[in-house]
Parts: structure tokens; C-alpha cells; sequence
């Protein structure tokens, strides 16, 4: 909690203002994990994940379903507003030090996704799409 603490302050100050979240629906289909301290240990697998974002939270809607993952454990979301040099782009921070980038595809309110998780032992990330539903 400390780091997302200091991420969010370090980006406040920096210039990097907070703005609405946009509601979003993702789902991921590749997912890979690194864990820091073993070599070769990296493999790209099939996974369903899925996330809903509203309002800035975390539905309930996320990972509910017995062959769905839930694609993340943060419940609160920011975006960054990094300014006219990232158009294009939307970057999101999750209260569990989660990181949502969203590049926008040809097709309106379309985004490629990567979630990437970080913790004391590992690093995952997840590839999918995300929906902007509002």
C-alpha cells in the first residue's frame, strides 16, 4: 500500500493529474508470470480473465463465473492524465499496485490491453481487450 501511496503522490506532483475513469470491460486471453528469483521460468499461457471497471471500482461482475479468472484484486482504479503527448492511450493504476495500459485500435471504443502485477516475488502481466461501455 506504501508504494501505490508514493506512485499516486510522485505522479500527482509530477504533473500527472488524476482524471475520470472511463467504464470499462475487459477480457484477457494471455496471461505469463515471472517469478524474480529463478531463470527461464517465463512461459506465455491461454487463460479467461476477465474486469469490469464503473464508476472507478471494481464490479462484482469480475470473476464470477467458474471458468473466468478474476483479473485483478485491486477494487479502486485512477487514471492518469499524462497529457496531449500520450493520445492514443490511457493509462490506469489499481489500488493493488496494478498497472492498466489501453492503446486504442482501429475500431472506436476498442482498446488492446496489458495488465502487468508486480509483487515482492513475481511479475505477471495479461494481454487482452477492453470495451469502453461509457
Amino acid at each position: 500500500m506504501m508504494r501505490l501511496n508514493f506512485f499516486l503522490i510522485f505522479f500527482f506532483f509530477a504533473g500527472g493529474a488524476l482524471s475520470k475513469v472511463p467504464d470499462l470491460r475487459c477480457e484477457f486471453t494471455k496471461y505469463n508470470r515471472w517469478l524474480h528469483l529463478q531463470e527461464n521460468n517465463s512461459e506465455w499461457i491461454n487463460t479467461r480473465a476477465y474486469l469490469e471497471i464503473v464508476d472507478g471500482k471494481t464490479t462484482d461482475k469480475t470473476g464470477v463465473s467458474s471458468d473466468i479468472e478474476r483479473a485483478t484484486n485491486s477494487e479502486n482504479w485512477y487514471l492518469l492524465n499524462r497529457g496531449p503527448w500520450a493520445a492514443g492511450k490511457l493509462n490506469l493504476v489499481g489500488d493493488s499496485s496494478d498497472l492498466l495500459d489501453l492503446y486504442e485500435t482501429e475500431l472506436d471504443e476498442i482498446y488492446d490491453a496489458y495488465l502487468v502485477s508486480g509483487g515482492d516475488f513475481m511479475t505477471t502481466m495479461a494481454i487482452g481487450k477492453c470495451f469502453i461501455t461509457k
